[in-house]
């Protein structure tokens, strides 16, 4: 991988969606998140960018600090419709595990 394509994993935004509902559920909580790797803890920083009930946004914002840590890239995550905790781990592992699939391609 040259350096160029390094610097553009980091730079373009992955973007999630979950819904158990598909494209018909209305559109729940969605995050914005961002990493600074000129911190040494690795910070996030969110933004709501479409409010929702309280366990939609704490699980977007932690499926968004997650994914911004891990790539060291921003992130975009909606959750829409009925995801409950125990849905969320499985659902995460997955998420991960595909995400590292594609980067493998690169």
């Amino acid at each position: 991988m040259c350096k160029n394509q390094a610097n553009l994993m980091h730079t373009i935004p992955i973007t999630v969606h979950l819904s158990k509902e598909g494209s018909a559920s209305t559109l729940g909580a969605y995050i914005y998140s961002i990493v600074d790797t000129r911190d040494q803890n690795m910070s996030v920083y969110q933004t709501i960018l479409n409010n929702s009930t309280e366990i939609q946004v704490d699980l977007a914002k932690k499926l968004g600090t997650l994914l911004s840590k891990k790539y060291t890239s921003p992130s975009y995550v909606s959750i829409s419709g009925d995801i409950a905790l125990e849905d969320f781990l499985p659902v995460t592992r997955e998420l991960f595990g595909f995400i590292d699939e594609q980067y493998a391609s690169i």
